[in-house]
C-alpha cells in the first residue's frame, strides 16, 4: 500500500496537481505520514481529501505540522477518522 501511495504522490508533484484525493482509501497513519512528507512538495496544492481513511492520532499530528510549511492549501477534510483530542494541540499550532 504505501509504494502505491508514494506513486501517487510522486504523480501529484510532477504534474503539479492542485488536489490530493484519497478519501475512503484504507491508508491509515503510516500512509497519512508519507502525505505528510510529501506536502511541501507539491507546489500549488491547495486541497487534500483524506476522509474515511483510518487516519488517526498520529498521522493527523504528522499532516498539521507539515501544512504548517505549506502557502497554498486551502482545505483539509479529515471528516471520518477516528481523530481524538491527542492530535488538537498539533491542530492548533497550525492554525
Amino acid at each position: 500500500m504505501i509504494n502505491e501511495i508514494d506513486d501517487y504522490l510522486k504523480g501529484v508533484m510532477e504534474n503539479n496537481e492542485k488536489q490530493i484525493e484519497m478519501s475512503d482509501s484504507p491508508i491509515g497513519s503510516s500512509g497519512a505520514k508519507c502525505v505528510a512528507a510529501a506536502v511541501t512538495f507539491c507546489e500549488g496544492l491547495q486541497e487534500m481529501k483524506l476522509s474515511n481513511c483510518d487516519i488517526k492520532d498520529s498521522g493527523a499530528r504528522a499532516l498539521f505540522d507539515e501544512i504548517t510549511q505549506s502557502r497554498s492549501l486551502l482545505v483539509i477534510d479529515l471528516s471520518r477518522n477516528p481523530l481524538t483530542e491527542k492530535c488538537f494541540d498539533s491542530l492548533v499550532n497550525l492554525l
